[in-house]
């Protein structure tokens, strides 16, 4: 069966709050109105939705309606291209002060990039324009005032003004909840549920595989414990498995970090530090309780309920039924009471999740580098690989390839003097060592045993 669930958000989740801003000591007005248009850059550390935008203004006369809108800039730090989002605003009074225009739906905006606030009031002249206030030794290092005579067709920048300004949103990216519970699978085994939200333009807009892009990992200090590739987009649940076997060498009660992670630059990341409170131990009852308190707000973000009530008991409906079978699989099998068809989830198996503590892919990981690795995943993607299976696969093809070449020429010694070059893969915990000894007995048995019939 498949069952396809396509959801909106309404609202983001979090507080609005306040992100890039400049509110020094403003000294002078910029005069808006008919074709004057202005601007002010600003550039962002986090991604996150822009809701709306302070700005210090004032009216003279009646300019009618001032227009607010985010824009890209260009390689030149300039406005370009069109309106990413855009409201028009009639409050302004007489007086110099902050107003707060909104727009009307939340745009998401893209972490360590330059955008531009442009400000218009098409309708005004000489005697009815809005004032934007600004100070002449702005010192905002994160862009700059600007100016068009010409509607926005070519613009003037002076990186000697900034302009009153301040943005605000809610992020798109971060960990709200962590739980960690034992017995789930077998006795004394780990499950650590998450609740995060993970939104990040411009690949979540672009409906990018996330699996590929992200990835939800245990750490002890900056040590990668554990970790799995994010299961999905949105406002979501997620889980991390640890065998009994695995958490042997870890300490129930720790403060742990849980890491969402980027695996492309600037590798935009979100941690959350387990707490006393979040080790919730073997009563599964406590997984029902956070499960629906997960749901429920899933709920309010979507505005699409993810609960229904079955003989007057809360369970999970088929919506709320396929994000948490992806995001903790095999939870339909361990507790089917919470399901209002439990049947349907009993079998769901993710390969990705089911091998959590992928020891031999982080130390490769830990090996060769962030660049290289996330380029051997590019490369294993192709042929359903791990990117340390796609590396050992061409380290072993190229070795027997080199030795068996320079045996014709120089002779069968290379086969023994090509040994060395394949340790570098095992120290780079690319090639196993049970496959370096296989070939490499290999060759010196074809060394010896040539040696022998030619003497």
């Amino acid at each position: 069966m498949v069952l396809t669930v396509v959801v909106s958000p309404a609202t983001v989740y979090a507080d609005s709050e306040q992100y890039e801003a400049y509110e020094a000591e403003d000294d002078a007005t910029a005069t808006i109105y008919g074709a004057d248009w202005f601007y002010q850059t600003f550039s962002t550390t986090d991604a996150y939705a822009i809701e709306f935008v302070r700005l210090k203004l004032l009216r003279v006369g009646s300019p009618e309606t001032l227009t607010v809108s985010i824009r890209g800039v260009d390689d030149s730090g300039q406005p370009t291209g069109l309106d990413l989002v855009s409201t028009d605003y009639t409050g302004v009074g007489t007086s110099s002060g902050w107003y707060e225009i909104s727009f009307p739906t939340a745009y998401q905006l893209e972490a360590t990039t330059t955008y531009a606030i442009v400000v218009r009031a098409v309708a005004g002249d000489a005697s009815n324009y809005i004032g934007w206030r600004y100070d002449s030794t702005g010192s905002y290092s994160g862009g700059n005032y600007g100016s068009s005579t010409n509607s926005g067709v070519s613009w003037s920048p002076n990186t000697d003004y900034d302009f009153m300004f301040a943005t605000f949103g809610t992020l798109v990216f971060e960990i709200v909840d962590a739980k960690v519970f034992s017995g789930y699978l077998e006795d004394e085994d780990w499950l650590i549920t998450v609740q995060y939200l993970n939104e990040y333009p411009p690949y979540y807009l672009q409906s990018e595989d996330v699996a590929s892009l992200f990835r939800l990992q245990l750490k002890d200090e900056d040590t990668v414990v554990a970790q799995v590739s994010l299961p999905m987009w949105g406002y979501m649940p997620g889980s991390i498995y640890l065998s009994a076997d695995t958490v042997s060498a870890l300490e129930w009660g720790k403060t742990y970090n849980i890491t969402i992670i980027g695996s492309f630059s600037p590798y935009p990341s979100d941690s959350y530090v387990l707490t006393a409170n979040d080790w919730l131990g073997s009563d599964l009852k406590r997984l029902d309780t956070w499960v629906f308190g997960v749901a429920d707000r899933m709920g309010s973000y979507y505005t699409t309920s993810m609960i229904v009530y079955a003989n007057n008991q809360k369970v999970l409906n088929d919506a709320g039924a396929v994000f948490f079978s992806i995001g903790i699989p095999m939870l339909a099998a361990t507790r089917p009471n919470i399901f209002q068809n439990p049947s349907l989830w009993t079998t769901y198996s993710e390969n990705e999740w089911a091998r959590a503590y992928e020891k031999e892919m982080l130390q490769f990981r830990e090996a060769v580098g962030d660049t290289i690795a996330d380029d051997a995943d590019a490369v294993g993607d192709l042929f359903n690989l791990t990117g340390n299976q796609a590396v050992a696969a061409a380290l072993t093809g190229g070795w027997i390839v080199t030795a068996v070449s320079l045996a014709s020429v120089v002779g069968p010694a290379a086969l023994v003097i090509t040994i060395p070059f394949a340790l570098i893969g095992v120290v780079a915990k690319v090639l196993p060592m049970t496959l370096f000894a296989i070939v490499g007995a290999l060759f010196v048995m074809a060394f010896v045993l040539h040696t022998w019939f030619n003497r």
